[in-house]
């Protein structure tokens, strides 16, 4: 498990790099507190996605992930709920953010859909000094071509 784990990250962080990743140089303020952002698939990464704006909008939306650094540099607190995926399947939650144009994604622990295909995870990981925005990808881990993404959330 922990290989497959590496490879994942291994696979999502060569992606976002290779989907022309950049930095804006004129960032706006960022929103206080937590931000809810969609989350799109069932392929993100044949959709469009980058660092910088997360997922590209798909037809569908398949739940939903609640971002925060909440009060402390240090920290990034995710909710993510999963809807109307496939069931009683175990999903890779990973955590990106954004630093000056480098992606960097963790992982941030997974999802087992229920038999109707809905998921929680609460987690709690380290925020990168620097990093400006945040994304959540997922990958189905039986089946990496199915994978789920948010677009980017701008906190302070």
């Amino acid at each position: 498990m922990r290989g497959l784990m590496r490879r994942l990250l291994l696979s999502i962080t060569l992606a976002m790099s290779m989907l022309g990743l950049s930095a804006s140089t004129a960032l706006a303020a960022a929103p206080e507190g937590a931000q809810k952002a969609p989350l799109f698939g069932p392929n993100v990464f044949a959709s469009g996605i980058t660092c910088e704006s997360g997922a590209a909008p798909t037809p569908k939306k398949f739940g939903f992930v609640v971002l925060d650094t909440p009060g402390n540099e240090m920290t990034l607190t995710g909710e993510v709920a999963l809807k109307r995926a496939a069931s009683n399947t175990t999903y890779g939650v990973f955590d990106a953010q954004d630093v000056g144009g480098l992606c960097s994604s963790f992982f941030a622990g997974e999802i087992t859909t229920n038999k109707k295909g809905n998921g929680n995870l609460h987690f709690t990981g380290e925020r990168i000094p620097g990093s400006t925005k945040f994304l959540v990808i997922m990958f189905n881990l039986a089946n990496s071509a199915e994978n789920y993404g948010s677009p980017a959330v701008e906190l302070d």
